[in-house]
């Protein structure tokens, strides 16, 4: 029995099309002050979502569509009350759907294919397929709620298939139940659902590489080489090029002459700017530079890419750290000074102050964590606290 359907997704978008505001006072006089005509803004907001609306609204709350008042303030207390217990009975059924999706889930979990039941474990809730090529199907899921970077699907035996799937679908939700025969895996993307059934589906999962975490939270990616690149990569680890329709097992980087990298079958090396993979003497263009290369590499081995933020710094590094421009350095300091403040004292309340009158700082919240955990210490100085007085 499938719980979860397109239609069901549809009706709980279409539920949720229009949000009417808490506070109407507030937002009108957020619009009076910006200059901007509210009945013009509600207008428009109850014409983009009508159509979406009326397809699943009770017909309690059509006139109030029609004439234009569901989201006015002159809406009837009680119509207003009975709108919002009907769209959160809506989402409510929905959420109980995903919850008994998980609950089959759970409990056929150790008769999967160990790879696919921990990727449908995590959930490939926002991930976009890349490509489908044969029975793999490619997908990216970088912008989900997993730690894996990528994965690829591989549909052994496939039985039957109901609907499509299209590189660049973005996956919404899954669902997976056992039959006879083998498996089935419903993914249902903003496009429509697909139902497979094979007798087996198994899971390959990659993640990015400690260097590409940290040279782009340093934002120094595009000026990186290849070279730089590869020697920063751990040798004890696994690595696989991912380069449109293929996945290539790395057996070792070579960085000489034209050449980057061998793999079971060929080598990958740059021609003018693009990179070139010869697989059985035949060439593909897999990157049309470095950069796009390196953005290309994934591991089999899950690095903690925050785990140094963690390590803390010696005390003698601590307000050299404080001042550089090194973000991870930065935060190692305040993690530190956040664990173990004792002696630091004078420190904190001097890095404080700094970090309030930078100008520049789009870390407010951060600054409002450490003012409220260090005044709780008692460790901020009445001096201190005339300066942070728009923090406490």
């Amino acid at each position: 029995m499938w719980h979860l359907t397109y239609e069901d997704y549809l009706r709980q978008q279409y539920a949720n099309a229009l949000t009417l505001p808490e506070d109407w006072e507030t937002l009108y006089t957020y619009y009076r002050n910006d200059g901007v005509n509210p009945d013009r803004i509600h207008t428009k907001e109850l014409e983009a979502a009508k159509l979406p609306l009326l397809k699943v609204l009770p017909q309690r709350f059509i006139p109030y569509v029609e004439d234009g008042t569901l989201n006015r303030p002159t809406l009837p207390k009680d119509v207003r009350d009975d709108f919002i217990q009907w769209q959160a009975e809506e989402t409510a059924r929905f959420e109980e759907k995903l919850g008994l999706s998980m609950i089959d889930f759970t409990n056929i979990q150790d008769q999967l294919e160990p790879n696919f039941a921990e990727v449908i474990e995590g959930g490939l809730h926002d991930a976009i397929i890349t490509q489908i090529v044969d029975d793999h199907i490619f997908i990216n899921t970088e912008g989900g709620f997993t730690a894996k970077a990528f994965v690829i699907l591989h549909v052994d035996g496939a039985i039957s298939q109901q609907g499509e799937l299209h590189a660049g679908d973005t996956i919404l939700y899954e669902e997976v139940h056992l039959t006879a025969q083998g498996v089935t895996l419903r993914m249902i993307t903003e496009n429509g659902q697909c139902t497979l059934h094979a007798k087996q589906i198994a899971a390959d999962f990659y993640y990015r590489p400690m260097p590409y975490h940290e040279l782009i939270a340093n934002e120094v990616l595009p000026d990186v080489t290849a070279k730089q690149f590869i020697e920063a990569l751990d040798s004890n680890l696994d690595y696989t090029v991912l380069a449109n329709r293929y996945a290539l097992p790395i057996t070792s980087f070579v960085i000489q002459g034209a050449e980057l990298a061998q793999f079971s079958g060929g080598i990958i090396f740059k021609e003018n700017n693009a990179i070139i993979a010869r697989i059985h003497n035949e060439d593909h263009v897999i990157a049309q530079s470095e950069i796009d290369w390196l953005s290309q590499i994934f591991t089999t081995t899950y690095v903690d890419p925050y785990a140094i933020f963690s390590e803390p710094l010696p005390a003698e590094e601590l307000e050299t750290a404080l001042a550089s421009t090194d973000l991870a350095l930065i935060v190692r300091a305040w993690n530190t000074l956040y664990e173990n403040p004792a002696g630091h004292e004078a420190l904190i309340n001097r890095a404080l102050i700094a970090l309030a009158k930078d100008v520049d700082n789009e870390n407010n919240v951060m600054l409002d964590v450490y003012v409220a955990h260090f005044d709780t210490l008692g460790i901020i100085t009445n001096d201190t606290k005339i300066a942070l007085a728009n923090y406490l």
